[in-house]
């Protein structure tokens, strides 16, 4: 085993202690005994310190623009993943967008992305966003849900410059769109 297989193997291992660590903390709510759960947390952290630095090691690229490309640590044929936004060719990760497949509420829709404050306006959520539109496609996903805080400038200038809005309904300073899924021009890489 090459030492990528072995940090892959690693990571894989760490997401699937989280998780356990995760259920204890939820079923044992009620019965808190604050030592069992410092000891837990503190697991905890560690465990998310060193996932947050594997994560961009053992991400694998999924498609790119020229610019920026996106990385995923979960499963490359399934649309539904968390995609890491790298500067192309670089170990810069400017952000992250999450394909959900579901939408749970007018607060949470499809996708969501952030990009890190100090990268903001260069255009990185926009260019991520048509990325993640043309995995959709690829997939035969028609359409997907996007929700915004209606305080929130930005991104919603990001979905409306994205376009393909199908319907735009508010609801308690949130706005959520149905966007219409496209697939880009022959010059993105597609590696799917």
């Amino acid at each position: 085993m090459d030492d990528i297989e072995q940090l892959k193997q690693e990571y894989s291992n760490l997401l699937e202690r989280q998780t356990e660590l995760y259920s204890i903390i939820v079923n044992n709510i009620r019965d808190y005994d604050e030592e069992k759960m410092q000891s837990i947390y503190s697991e905890l952290k560690s465990i998310n310190s060193r996932i947050d630095y594997l994560k961009p090691i053992v991400a694998t690229s999924i498609i790119d623009d020229g610019e920026i490309e996106l990385k995923t640590t979960g499963d490359t044929n399934s649309p539904w993943n968390e995609y890491l936004i790298y500067l192309k060719g670089t170990h810069t990760c400017v952000g992250n967008i999450t394909y959900r497949g579901y939408h749970v509420s007018d607060y949470f829709g499809d996708i969501g992305y952030n990009i890190g404050e100090e990268f903001n306006g260069n255009g990185y959520a926009y260019k991520a966003l048509c990325l993640v539109s043309n995995i959709l496609a690829e997939k035969d996903i028609p359409d997907f849900w996007i929700t915004c805080s209606d305080s929130n400038v930005a991104s919603l200038k990001t979905i409306r410059k994205y376009g393909e809005i199908h319907e735009e309904k508010e609801a308690n300073h949130v706005t959520l769109f149905e966007c219409g899924t496209r697939v880009l021009s022959k010059d993105v890489t597609n590696k799917l």
